[in-house]
Order: structure tokens, then C-alpha cells, then sequence
């Protein structure tokens, strides 16, 4: 009987694996955004440090990927973090390519 349990469930733990890796995926495109000119911008524009900007962009990402892996909850946000947001979407090609890679509209 547990055979035949397991046989059955076989198809569905494949499928479940392979949404594992189709998020996995897609976190990683998240994680590896290309975020220079947006970083460029923060530091010309808004006065922010380098170094402070790089470690921004960790927390942004960080961000990113927790309204992908929820996107029905409202998440806070620090304002630095809203400020990168409101940033890369000023790059509007590039804020539209990364929510179409990752199938998913990071609005807030």
C-alpha cells in the first residue's frame, strides 16, 4: 500500500521540485541585477556613499526577493531601500526586464 502511495505521489514531488528550481532561478536573476547605474544615481544624486550604497543593494535585493516569494503580503520597507526602489524604476527598461525575467511585479 505504501508502494502504491508512493508511486502515486511520485509526479507531484517532481513537480514540486521543479517549482523549487524555477524559484531558485529566478531568485538568482534577482540576486544578480545588474544595478550599476541605479547605484551610480544614488551616489551622484542623493549624496549616499559607495559604500553604503553597496550594502543598500544587498538589503534591496533582499527585499526584492521576499515580495517574490510573497507576493500577496504587504512587506515594510526602510526608506533607503523604498529610495532604491523609486531609483531603479526611474530605469524603466531595465525595472520592466527584470520583472518580466522573474514573472513577477515588484509594486508597492
Amino acid at each position: 500500500m505504501l508502494a502504491l502511495f508512493s508511486a502515486l505521489m511520485a509526479p507531484f514531488r517532481g513537480e514540486k521540485q521543479d517549482q523549487s528550481i524555477q524559484r531558485q532561478r529566478r531568485e538568482q536573476i534577482i540576486r544578480n541585477c545588474d544595478l550599476t547605474q541605479v547605484k551610480a544615481r544614488m551616489v551622484n544624486k542623493r549624496g549616499m556613499t559607495p559604500e553604503y550604497v553597496n550594502e543598500l543593494e544587498v538589503q534591496y535585493k533582499n527585499y526584492m526577493v521576499l515580495t517574490f516569494r510573497n507576493p500577496n503580503v504587504c512587506h515594510a520597507v526602510s526608506e533607503p531601500v523604498d529610495q532604491m526602489l523609486h531609483e531603479h524604476m526611474l530605469f524603466t527598461q531595465e525595472f520592466h526586464a527584470l520583472e518580466v525575467a522573474v514573472g513577477h511585479t515588484f509594486m508597492h
